[in-house]
């Protein structure tokens, strides 16, 4: 599945064309499809985990369990969460709470009050996620970056958004803009700090699948590039609008 794509969704044996591919999808998949693009909730419907965004999840899906089970092994010290057996016994309202809890007492995740902290006192902070992210939801990522702003303005910062900014690399996989060519985080941090350039008008630049050297802005979270005019491979054909 391709990001960007419409909902090509389909029961049992039966298809659906989407631009030159075919797209099957049994029940049990479509379930999960599902779940991955609904957020998830405990049983008071407290939403624990944000949605993920369209995205191809055939490259990371199949590490989702090892993954989790590490995470909680970290956390609980019982390396049986490593096995299929010990991820079976998984219970949301039961042990995400703990394995939150275990993880920020290890250092192994972000503690918010002291980046609020942080923040407030002065600090600049630049975070950014890969908006189709196929591993880690950007929209849980822009969902902790409005408590940690609620959090900031507790502590009597009136525009958080001076020092604090959330920027979405426009792309459907994991990671994407790490390299410097890719986005040029070093200079807008470097302008940040000396001149207090406020970070923006930052450019993806990326090789499609032909071949194609593109670019599209990085926009301020919840804003996402909509194409304006002009040539489809050029970030100038663009603009940042909310979603």
């Amino acid at each position: 599945m391709r990001a960007g794509a419409s909902s090509p969704m389909c029961h049992g044996d039966s298809c659906k064309s989407l631009k030159g591919h075919r797209l099957c999808l049994k029940s049990r998949q479509l379930r999960t499809l599902r779940s991955l693009l609904t957020p998830l909730k405990d049983s008071d419907g407290k939403v624990v985990y944000d949605a993920y965004t369209w995205t191809d999840f055939s490259k990371t899906a199949p590490i989702f369990g090892q993954l989790g089970g590490g995470f909680a092994a970290i956390a609980l010290s019982d390396p049986s969460w490593l096995t299929p057996e010990g991820q079976a016994r998984y219970d949301l309202d039961e042990h995400f709470t703990r394995i939150g809890y275990g993880l920020l007492q290890l250092g192994a995740d972000h503690n918010r009050e002291e980046i609020a902290s942080y923040v407030a006192g002065g600090g600049r902070l630049l975070s950014w996620h890969a908006a189709g992210d196929n591993l880690l939801s950007a929209r849980e990522h822009g969902r902790m970056f409005d408590d940690l702003t609620r959090r900031i303005e507790r502590l009597g910062i009136e525009n958080p958004s001076d020092n604090a900014v959330y920027l979405q690399v426009p792309t459907n996989q994991h990671g994407a803009g790490q390299g410097l060519r890719e986005v040029d985080w070093m200079t807008a941090i470097i302008n940040w700090v000396e001149k207090d350039t406020h970070p923006s008008g930052l450019v993806y630049r990326f090789k499609a699948d032909d071949g194609t050297r593109r670019s599209l802005p990085v926009c301020e979270y919840p804003k996402y590039p909509a194409y304006k005019d002009g040539d489809v491979n050029h970030a100038a054909s663009y603009e940042c609008r909310a979603n």
